[in-house]
């Protein structure tokens, strides 16, 4: 898993600026040949990782989920990325997609899918959240809208991330890794 983590840090920090150099207010999409090689300037005990893709309908339907995890990200040391890794789509279509949608955390652009094939990310969206030890604590859907590919359900019954958040502030317990199955697009 360290492997991971090292990889994320390698392709999410900008070339020539530190970590507290990116503007929390501003969007930025990163590219894996703008990197640097440092690992410990994660600031976060937290970190969500979601795979969205701008073209599939599924990601596009949980973009008022995403801004409202922003939002609330404040109740627990979390910090937010964005990865991209559809190898087709456009830079300028995915900061349009940020912005339509409000998102304000960091995109990473991972056309080589260094990141996705480090977490072994399949589908968009998909959510990894890994702890400050950099151990993935839950992996899969945000929640239960979808059950099966084009299938939705009216409204959200479970909220897997939302509840495993809620655990997460509630314990001082070590929590293993969890795992709902996501639906969506394929990653290509």
């Amino acid at each position: 898993m360290n492997y991971f983590f090292k990889l994320l840090i390698v392709v999410v920090l900008i070339f020539n600026r530190s970590f507290s150099q990116v503007l929390a207010s501003e969007t930025s999409i990163i590219t894996g040949k703008k990197v640097l090689k440092k690992l410990n300037l994660i600031d976060k005990k937290y970190t969500l990782v979601f795979f969205i893709e701008p073209s599939c309908p599924i990601s596009k339907a949980y973009m008022p989920t995403l801004a409202t995890f922003e939002k609330n990200s404040n109740q627990i040391p979390i910090q937010t990325f964005y990865v991209f890794p559809n190898k087709f789509s456009q830079r300028k279509e995915r900061l349009m997609f940020l912005k339509e949608n409000n998102l304000k955390s960091r995109a990473i652009y991972d056309n080589n899918h260094l990141i996705t094939n480090a977490l072994k990310a399949k589908i968009t969206p998909e959510v990894f959240l890994i702890d400050q030890n950099k151990t993935i604590i839950y992996h899969g859907a945000i929640d239960n809208l979808y059950y099966g590919l084009g299938k939705r359900r009216p409204n959200v019954t479970e909220n897997y991330l939302k509840d495993f958040l809620a655990k997460l502030e509630n314990t001082s317990k070590i929590i293993t890794n969890s795992y709902n199955e996501p639906f969506g697009c394929d990653i290509e």
